[in-house]
């Protein structure tokens, strides 16, 4: 890299360094290793992205790496007429990425590689998050030390932090939203709301449904916590519960609806849900009581929690056996991903329902849309790690689960290889 990228990201680096200390309120030890794990993640990150990009012609792989390398190339350096065609995208949903990827070319030049690095930067940042998350929810160091390496070194999202993509940005932000959406149920704090809205009108501006999906968890979550605080037994605080969660998700439905149609009005830059997928070559999942919505529900389930599939070696993109590894990881971590959603849910801690909604409600809007985008899932890998640290320190207690949810995969693997349903 030329010495722009090198300053540029020099200089990233550094402030994220000083932003890890100040958390970390002048406890050296905790501060070492939190600093440590940055570190590891960075390097990790900027290794993988160097050595996929010297990999190809131009650093871009997919159909959305080149449009939005396009899209941030007019931003970056279009005369006025060039500008006037991003116009109907400009004050919209889902435009952050190009704008964040233009910020870097107007500043070091057009260079695809110093744009993937910043990927490097977000993804170490997640790391100290996850830590804090993890000990906000149990406090345990153990435990949160466990979710600071587990991210640091979580293979799957390590290779997909190296493409000019946006969901490592995403999972920093989901990452960061949830974190103080936790502190402002445990502090009661108006201060930490106001951080978590703030976090969720930038989410917007990445992906609008994801940050849906984090309003919506975080009012359940305070319905829980007042159930739990004004009803005597767990029926009637589920079923309390469970009333305002459907009230709640009506409500939020409409919204959604809403907003899509507002998006819609502001230049038609932005299409609506439906069409949007359709022009994509995606089919939103309508319910139906017939057969094929049942194997487009169990297809989309599976590809989004299993996907990429690592137990089969023809038929794809030999390109996906780069994220084979992660995926062997993913499998094993499975059983104690299922014990910590079991401990958070337990008793509708506001706190635990909040973290297990964000991952269940996104993951149902993504299957909604798609059926077929294992990538999505990652925006939600921090909690996702969060739980197997919860689930990891509770392994003594469900020593028939977890050889349960392995032959379950098997079984799951066995099926797609005699059927090819999916």
């Amino acid at each position: 890299m030329t010495e722009p990228y090198l300053l540029l990201h020099l200089a990233l680096f550094g402030g994220g360094a000083l932003l890890i200390r100040l958390m970390c309120r002048g406890e050296s030890a905790r501060c070492r290793e939190l600093l440590a794990a940055y570190v590891v993640a960075y390097a990790a990150r900027v290794a993988t992205t160097i050595v996929l990009y010297r990999s190809s012609t131009y650093g871009l792989f997919f159909f959305d790496d080149w449009a939005y390398d396009r899209q941030a190339s007019i931003l970056a350096f279009s005369s006025p007429t060039g500008l006037s065609m991003m116009q109907t995208q400009l004050g919209t949903f889902h435009v952050g990425y190009p704008l964040v990827v233009s910020w870097i070319y107007s500043i070091a030049g057009h260079s695809i590689l110093s744009a993937e690095i910043l990927n490097a930067f977000f993804a170490a940042l997640t790391a100290p998050l996850a830590y804090f998350i993890a000990e906000d929810v149990i406090p345990d160091q153990r435990t949160a030390r466990i979710a600071l390496w587990t991210t640091a070194l979580f293979l799957y999202d390590i290779v997909w932090s190296a493409f000019l993509l946006k969901d490592t940005i995403l999972l920093f932000l989901v990452t960061a939203s949830t974190l103080s959406g936790i502190k402002a149920i445990k502090r009661r704090s108006v201060l930490q709301f106001c951080v978590f809205s703030c976090l969720a009108m930038i989410v917007a501006v990445f992906r609008y449904y994801a940050a849906a999906t984090l309003c919506i968890s975080w009012l359940l979550a305070v319905i829980a916590g007042t159930t739990r605080s004004c009803t005597k037994t767990p029926e009637r605080r589920w079923a309390v519960f469970l009333l305002g969660g459907v009230v709640v998700a009506a409500v939020a439905w409409r919204a959604f609806s809403w907003i899509t149609e507002y998006a819609l009005g502001l230049g038609g830059g932005f299409m609506d849900v439906s069409e949007n997928l359709r022009v994509g070559g995606y089919t939103p999942l309508v319910f139906s009581p017939t057969l094929h919505y049942l194997v487009q529900l169990a297809h989309g389930i599976t590809v989004y929690f299993l996907g990429p599939f690592p137990w089969v070696f023809h038929g794809v993109d030999t390109f996906n056996y780069i994220f084979y590894p992660g995926m062997y990881l993913i499998y094993g971590m499975m059983p104690f991903f299922f014990l910590g959603i079991r401990q958070l849910m337990r008793d509708l801690n506001p706190v635990g329902v909040f973290i297990v909604l964000v991952i269940m409600l996104h993951a149902a809007m993504e299957i909604y849309a798609y059926q077929d985008a294992e990538r999505q899932r990652i925006m939600t890998d921090v909690l996702f790690v969060t739980c197997v640290a919860i689930g990891w320190r509770l392994r003594d207690q469900a020593k028939t689960l977890i050889p349960a949810v392995y032959v379950g995969l098997a079984i799951i693997m066995c099926v797609h290889l005699s059927t090819q349903l999916f």
